[in-house]
């Protein structure tokens, strides 16, 4: 072997190094996206119901709770609550660490649950979330380098309640008020 030849070795898992370096995972980071997108989404929520929420026909209050998930041990994230007349409604956050999405918020209501999802941006449907490979005849496959993922690549879907979902829906003024009026009459 060359000396240039352990030089280019050396070189090369010295970039390694540093790339890897660059895409480390970090807890506090990941925490705080989710807690960004978060506010997000209660903010589409609470813009979606300004209306009523001006007219004192629902009432709007947030509450800590913990969550624990094993990457990222115990954190306090905000719970976004509706109260309409006697009824709840809650926006309870399940996580950020989830396989095929960055997070998701399960809400529950007087007659049923229902999900929102944090997707990556122009996936549409759950099949979009599965790649497969397939080697050729070299019998290797040929791989790129993902982009990191930043904040701005997730966006809130609703995941439907029905067992033969097709597509995931867009969160608009719209789909929240389908969803509360669900939660309080059925």
């Amino acid at each position: 072997m060359s000396i240039k030849s352990l030089k280019d070795i050396i070189n090369q898992q010295k970039r390694e190094e540093e790339d890897s370096s660059e895409d480390s995972f970090i807890p506090e980071e990941q925490i705080e996206e989710y807690k960004s997108l978060l506010e997000q989404l209660y903010k589409l929520t609470t813009d979606a119901l300004s209306e009523l929420i001006n007219e004192n026909l629902i009432q709007v209050k947030k509450e800590k709770i913990n969550i624990y998930e094993e990457s990222l041990g115990n954190y306090d994230v905000d719970m976004l609550l509706l109260t309409i007349n006697s009824n709840k409604i809650k926006f309870v956050p399940a996580g950020t660490m989830l396989i095929g999405s960055k997070g998701r918020v399960d809400v529950y209501g007087p007659f049923g649950s229902e999900k929102f999802m944090l997707i990556r941006k122009g996936i549409s449907k759950p099949g979009d979330l599965i790649k497969v490979s397939i080697s050729g005849q070299s019998g290797k496959i040929q791989t790129s380098t993902p982009k990191k993922l930043t904040i701005d690549d997730w966006e809130w879907k609703t995941l439907p309640s029905e067992s033969k979902w097709m597509k995931f829906d867009d969160v608009t003024s719209e789909t929240i008020t389908d969803l509360v009026m669900r939660m309080i009459n059925g």
